[in-house]
């Protein structure tokens, strides 16, 4: 009556049948996991080609170029708010902003990388040698981690900050930077 012997066995179909849904979610959750990580990994890039140098961010940033007299300003930050305004990190948020103070043109730094920069110490940045530490608070209190590069007539200022006092993401984006590309 029956083509295969054991399907008789109705606790032997059952468990079968279990199984076999086992590894199809089991499948479809590991797909999901690789989906998820897939996402994470993928990265955008800031490139300056007049000034050389570049950096990677999470897919989620968003990049705002702002100008006045001082500087040149270009934010990048995965979430919305009034360009005006600075509001306090939320949790996942991340913001780096980048300061380009090009004397040639007539932009004025504030102070030197050494002044601007807690706990620096040199770091090689592609063909570049720069200073890595801390940069003043944020207003909401959060670490401002960064990285500043200097030459007789150029100033690059690249700061970052998130609510984790570590700051994994704005680590990793301030890591990519490279100079002289």
């Amino acid at each position: 009556m029956y083509a295969i012997p054991w399907i008789r066995d109705s606790r032997w179909a059952r468990w079968s049948i279990a199984a076999l849904c086992c590894l199809i979610s089991a499948g479809s959750a590991a797909n999901a996991q690789l989906d998820a990580t897939a996402q994470a990994s993928k990265r955008q890039a800031y490139t300056n080609d007049r000034y050389a140098f570049r950096l990677s961010y999470p897919a989620d940033g968003q990049q705002h170029t702002l100008r006045d007299g001082r500087h040149q300003h270009v934010q990048i930050k995965n979430f919305e708010d009034a360009a005006d305004t600075e509001r306090a990190l939320e949790s996942g948020d991340y913001v780096v902003d980048i300061f380009i103070y090009d004397q040639r043109v007539g932009h004025k730094p504030g102070a030197r990388c050494n002044e601007l920069l807690s706990e620096s110490s040199s770091a090689k940045l592609g063909r570049v040698r720069a200073l890595r530490g801390k940069a003043e608070a944020r207003a909401d209190g959060s670490t401002a981690f960064a990285v500043c590069v200097e030459s007789h007539r150029l100033e690059i200022l690249v700061t970052g900050a998130e609510q984790d006092p570590l700051g994994p993401v704005v680590n990793r984006i301030l890591d990519s930077v490279r100079f002289g590309n």
